[in-house]
């Protein structure tokens, strides 16, 4: 991805049931979006509570959509907002998103949570430990173009380096297998760690 000066920053924000993830946080986007009301919007997916809590009529809402129109409009945005808070099902979830938007040019402000074992933060991203923390980095990002460019390209950079799956996919396979050989054992152990996934 080529990244160019456009007339808005754009902002990705895609998630499903993820409100308490990002309630403590929207004071301050809504902050930050007054205060940089004509240079921000924003492109969301799925979250319509999220959308409808945005104090801007610069956003987009996508329902949702394919694979292939989801990287569409990630690929389309400057800085990619990865919340999460700290409890046992979002310590199961993967890096994937982060990846993502390395792989089309998005900086991104991630929690720690799933996300510290694989950004480096500053060069590869910015995660941040607190909501005065998320403040001051959000807005940094807003506002530096330069550390926000750089950070995509050394994401980019890393994943290249590090993530494709030619560079790993032996080990991949095995692991699957190896997980497909123990399955009912990791099903019992999954049951005790997180016994609501089994309620249905």
């Amino acid at each position: 991805r080529t990244l160019s000066h456009n007339k808005y920053l754009t902002i990705f924000f895609g998630a499903v049931n993820r409100e308490a993830d990002w309630k403590e946080i929207m004071p301050i986007i809504n902050q930050v979006l007054s205060d940089y009301q004509d240079k921000i919007r924003f492109k969301v997916i799925h979250d319509k509570l999220f959308f409808e809590s945005l104090n801007t009529t610069n956003k987009e809402f996508y329902p949702f959509c394919s694979y292939d129109k989801y990287l569409e409009i990630l690929g389309s945005c400057d800085l990619g907002l990865l919340p999460l808070n700290d409890n046992p099902i979002n310590q199961m979830k993967s890096d994937l998103k982060f990846v993502e938007c390395a792989g089309y040019g998005v900086a991104v402000l991630a929690s720690p949570i799933v996300y510290q074992d694989s950004i480096i933060d500053g060069k590869t991203g910015l995660i941040y430990h607190s909501v005065s923390d998320f403040a001051r980095k959000f807005r940094q990002l807003i506002t530096d173009e330069n550390i926000r460019k750089k950070i995509a390209i050394n994401a980019y950079e890393w994943v290249k380096n590090n993530r494709l799956l030619y560079q790993h996919y032996r080990q991949r396979r095995d692991w699957y297998l190896q997980m497909r050989d123990e399955l009912p054992r990791l099903n019992e152990e999954l049951k005790h760690r997180v016994p609501e996934l089994f309620f249905y």
